[in-house]
């Protein structure tokens, strides 16, 4: 497994992506869950089959399976 982040010329960014052979998994990491994230549109347009998750504190223990 290879981990990234992401961030475009304009300054658009990704906060933590796995590669798990070629599949690819992003992650926005968020303070305030009230917020909708979705992936943004540069990194969208760039990759065609991707997993785009926001990972908040009433989510994280989910995710880590805790």
């Amino acid at each position: 497994m290879n981990r990234y982040f992401w961030r475009s010329r304009t300054q658009q960014e990704v906060d933590y992506i796995e590669d798990h052979s070629g599949s690819l998994h992003a992650f926005e990491i968020k303070y305030n869950s009230k917020k909708s994230v979705t992936a943004p549109s540069q990194f969208s347009n760039s990759y065609d089959k991707y997993t785009f998750e926001t990972i908040t504190p009433n989510t994280i223990r989910d995710r880590l399976q805790i």
